[in-house]
């Protein structure tokens, strides 16, 4: 009886410690997960041109950090990291949409709804004006030149399309920026020089007058931003 006693505990144990090691095995599982940001413009008719709602648009810079993805229940201090950063994108390129990546880590498995970004203004685009910016974006409307731009650092708590994804192999994810729902409600012709300097501004400072339309299309910001799967 005692033999049969010991033998019972013994493939108890047993089990207990398979079904220990196939859990630890499963919590270890990790992919690679590549996100990049890319900018998306449907722009009007027009040879060459990025032209959305009365302003054409040449460039788009914008200035991240701390991007990484957070599983189902996770607050945003737990998130997984993708990149640290800081860095700078130029997403849009004389008027043509660009994408570049942003990092590349090992991942465990698991169900992510969500990747967390931050702005970061502590940049320099090489564009007059965009030092000490996190969106800077050049273009023009009724022949002057436009800019603008934020010194915002917005944390963005962008939910996965179609989402939570669960990750249990390699994977390429997408920050998307899109400038057609950036701007949705503006009508750039509505835009002033206030300060007659030839510049038109959408900004913080309100220097040129456009406050609304600069309140507006930071307010478009965080349902301009989704994230996709490749």
């Amino acid at each position: 009886m005692k033999k049969r006693i010991l033998s019972l505990s013994l493939l108890s144990a047993m089990a207990v410690s398979l079904f220990s090691c196939n859990n630890n095995e499963q919590d270890q599982l990790v992919s690679n997960v590549t996100v990049s940001a890319r900018a998306i413009a449907v722009n009007a008719p027009g040879p060459n041109q990025r032209t959305i709602n009365g302003a054409t648009f040449v460039t788009m810079d914008v200035g991240l950090r701390d991007v990484g993805l957070l599983e189902q229940g996770d607050q945003p201090n737990a998130a997984k990291t993708i990149s640290n950063g800081p860095h700078h994108f130029r997403l849009m390129r004389n008027t043509a949409p660009q994408t570049e990546q942003i990092g590349s880590a090992q991942i465990r498995h698991g169900e992510f709804d969500r990747l967390a970004v931050r702005l970061d203004r502590n940049q320099s685009f090489g564009v007059d004006g965009s030092d000490g910016t996190s969106l800077f974006i050049v273009g023009s409307v009724n022949d002057r030149d436009l800019h603008i731009f934020t010194t915002a650092e917005t944390v963005l708590s962008v939910d996965a399309d179609g989402g939570p994804y669960s990750i249990t192999s390699d994977e390429q994810l997408y920050l998307n920026v899109d400038m057609n729902t950036l701007f949705t409600g503006i009508n750039f012709n509505d835009a002033t020089d206030g300060n007659g300097d030839g510049t038109i501004e959408i900004e913080p400072d309100n220097v040129d007058g456009n406050a609304a339309l600069y309140q507006q299309i930071m307010g478009n910001l965080p349902s301009a931003v989704s994230l996709t799967r490749e």
